[in-house]
């Protein structure tokens, strides 16, 4: 697994008000072949360096949809994240330096994206505090009211915690964009603490420690359409909810989270509740019992990290689904 992308990023991480653009076509190291001409050489395969830059503009893509699926959820369902003291007031934004990512695709991030040890807005979600205040994507955070934000590895935790520190109260965001240094004045709104992080991995993936939940490629593949998405990361904010373990290891130090399988009580009430956080947010939820039947069906042979080892689709969670999804979509 890579270091997760978006650990310091601020609750909705990556988000945009239009959908997740494709990687960029990569040139291809050698001759390309001339269409019709048999005796022309194929394409060299893209080389190490090219097959990590689309891996890295594939994640970004990831991010990006995924957090402008979750902010309705996350700004919707404040009131319940409070009663378990997991929210707080939020701009909303997403912050990242070059150390934000995996040392392997760090140089790719500053050279390729522009992304250098300053610490960079990445997304601002459509209705957010941020998007309200005109920050703009790719702004540089220069500091927080009258703190300077150092440009070092640290850079992006330093500035959400300024961030925090200055809310509820508004926040003078200092940024620097198109060479000119502007001041902006942001009023934070209090939302669900969720942070995001991706892997590579092709299996259906959602695992959430702490403070941090991870979803695989394969789960964003997998969930093509928003509501689907919006069912199975409404599902692990819910089971947060539900479950609130908080440590994450065993006595011995082993990590929780590969090891542990949810019990059906926790399940059925996550489930509930997850129904009634995405409706709460728009998305339809009709359907949540055959996404789950469809996870399992896609799943033959699971791994103790996938989605359905963690959580299983058992015949009596499905029909408490289909029993609880018009409810849930009524309210």
């Amino acid at each position: 697994m890579r270091k997760p992308i978006g650990v310091v990023l601020l609750l909705a991480l990556l988000a945009a008000c239009t959908p997740p653009r494709a990687p960029a076509p990569l040139p291809a190291d050698g001759a390309a072949a001339v269409p019709g001409d048999e005796d022309a050489a194929a394409p060299a395969l893209p080389s190490p360096a090219a097959r990590e830059e689309t891996a890295l503009r594939l994640e970004l893509g990831t991010l990006n949809r995924v957090n402008r699926v979750v902010w309705p959820i996350l700004r919707a369902n404040a009131a319940r994240c409070a009663e378990a003291d997991l929210a707080r007031p939020t701009l909303g934004i997403a912050i990242v330096n070059r150390a934000s990512f995996a040392p392997g695709r760090r140089q790719l991030a500053e050279t390729r994206l522009g992304i250098g040890l300053e610490p960079r807005v990445l997304v601002v979600p459509d209705g957010t505090p941020a998007a309200r205040a005109g920050v703009h994507e790719g702004d540089t955070i220069l500091g927080v009211g009258p703190a300077a934000v150092a440009a070092d590895d640290s850079a992006p935790a330093e500035a959400l915690r300024l961030i925090a520190q200055a809310a509820p109260h508004a926040v003078a965001l200092r940024v620097r964009r198109d060479g000119r240094a502007l001041t902006l004045s942001v009023e934070p709104v209090a939302a669900c603490r969720f942070a995001l992080a991706t892997d590579d991995a092709a299996e259906i993936r959602a695992v959430t420690t702490q403070d941090v939940t991870t979803v695989s490629l394969g789960l964003f593949r997998f969930a093509a359409r928003d509501d689907d998405l919006a069912l199975l990361l409404a599902h692990q904010i819910a089971y947060r909810l539900v479950d609130r373990r908080g440590d994450d290891r065993f006595p011995d130090g082993t990590p929780r989270r590969f090891t542990w399988v949810a019990d059906p009580a926790s399940e059925r009430e996550a489930d509930r509740l997850a129904l009634r956080m995405a409706a709460a947010a728009g998305y339809a939820v009709d359907d949540a019992a055959a996404l789950w039947q469809r996870i399992r069906d896609a799943t033959p042979n699971p791994t103790r990290q996938s989605l359905i080892a963690m959580h299983p689709v058992t015949d009596a969670r499905l029909a408490d689904l289909r029993a609880a999804a018009p409810h849930s979509a009524a309210r």
